[in-house]
């Protein structure tokens, strides 16, 4: 898995537990919209990690998440995506 989250330099452990996955949805998408210049009917999930937090102590804080995305619209179709992420937040806690 080429993810990491840290939180003030320490890694949170077992990020594939905080893996959620939804079952497959209907959507339509509008004229023009972010794959096409027509929009329509489809289906799609969602797949992701998502991580809640204990409140923060007072002060200064940094986190910072890692991760890569492969994206493919089908099997054999020509376009694939590779996107990587390195994404750091320096938060202030009053």
């Amino acid at each position: 898995m080429d993810l990491s989250f840290e939180i003030d330099g320490a890694p949170v452990q077992n990020l594939a537990a905080y893996r959620v996955v939804s079952p497959q949805f209907s959507f339509t998408a509008p004229t023009p919209w972010i794959f096409a210049e027509v929009g329509g009917s489809g289906t799609s999930t969602a797949d992701g990690y998502y991580v809640m937090l204990a409140p923060l102590s007072k002060g200064q804080h940094t986190i910072r998440v890692r991760g890569a995305l492969h994206f493919s619209v089908a099997e054999g179709d020509p376009f694939d995506l590779d996107l990587s992420s390195d994404v750091t937040f320096h938060i202030t806690v009053e």
